[in-house]
């Protein structure tokens, strides 16, 4: 992630819980908690084929788009 630039914190409306050795967040509860925003390369298309062959895409989770006060997230 060195290529990437820590943008700040955001807290966001959802519920945070732990699956194990990672966490896993349900959006949409009453809930709140604090996650940690990075900007990504202008073209991520590497970065995010490499983090999802670390992070078994498609099988441990699904990555969504939401609204930050940075812009748009996932």
């Amino acid at each position: 992630m060195s290529a990437c630039a820590s943008r700040g914190l955001e807290e966001l409306t959802g519920t945070m819980f732990s699956l194990g050795w990672f966490p896993g967040i349900k959006l949409g509860s009453d809930d709140k908690f604090v996650a940690e925003i990075y900007e990504l390369p202008s073209d991520p298309t590497d970065l995010l084929l490499r983090l999802d062959a670390y992070e078994s895409e498609g099988s441990l989770f699904h990555r969504r788009t939401i609204e930050t006060s940075f812009g748009p997230t996932f």
